[in-house]
């Protein structure tokens, strides 16, 4: 129940800061998954001090991240390094919680959500799509991707071929101003 609480509390804390754009479908396929051995261990937010820790499973192409902040719950998720067209991207999926019963599970609605990733100089940028750059594209029809509304955010529902074409012609225009910097650290 733990880990459910803490996926929970990081994915509405996201959500409800307009972080995220969310898909039910993942953003990769397994022809663009790719091991980037930088990434491997811990970084420091160099803004607020939070941490992610990206520990590469025994198959080295999907990670272990756990997110980490002060005074909130840490998170778990399953993360995937991805190339298109050169660019190196992350698709992250909530863990599945331990202890919730199959039908509870059976009741929530996990989603991916995508990240731009940039390692230069012993740093490690997360880019993200800003939420009301991204509906405000939606509502003046300025591109078209199937979804729908969940309250006051959009949920994607398009298929990982139309995901990937998507971020190929937007992502660049749609990027948040406010990246997550991590640098190394314990």
């Amino acid at each position: 129940m733990r880990k459910l609480t803490v996926t929970l509390i990081l994915a509405a804390g996201f959500l409800l800061s307009g972080c995220l754009t969310l898909a039910t479908h993942p953003f990769y396929t397994d022809d663009d998954v790719v091991y980037v051995p930088e990434v491997d261990g811990v970084w420091s937010n160099l803004e607020d001090g939070g941490r992610w820790t990206f520990v590469p499973d025994d198959d080295s192409l999907t990670y272990v991240i756990f997110t980490a902040e002060e005074d909130k719950p840490d998170g778990e998720f399953e993360g995937h390094l991805f190339r298109l067209d050169g660019t190196l991207y992350m698709d992250l999926f909530p863990a599945e919680p331990s202890q919730v019963s199959e039908f509870q599970l059976a009741h929530m609605l996990p989603t991916h959500s995508v990240w731009r990733l940039t390692l230069e100089e012993g740093k490690l940028t997360l880019d993200y799509i800003d939420a009301e750059a991204f509906k405000k594209g939606i509502r003046d029809k300025t591109f078209a991707i199937d979804h729908y509304y969940q309250d006051d955010f959009v949920v994607l529902t398009a298929d990982t071929p139309q995901l990937q074409k998507f971020l190929k012609q937007q992502m660049a225009s749609l990027i948040s101003e406010d990246p997550f910097v991590l640098g190394r650290g314990e």
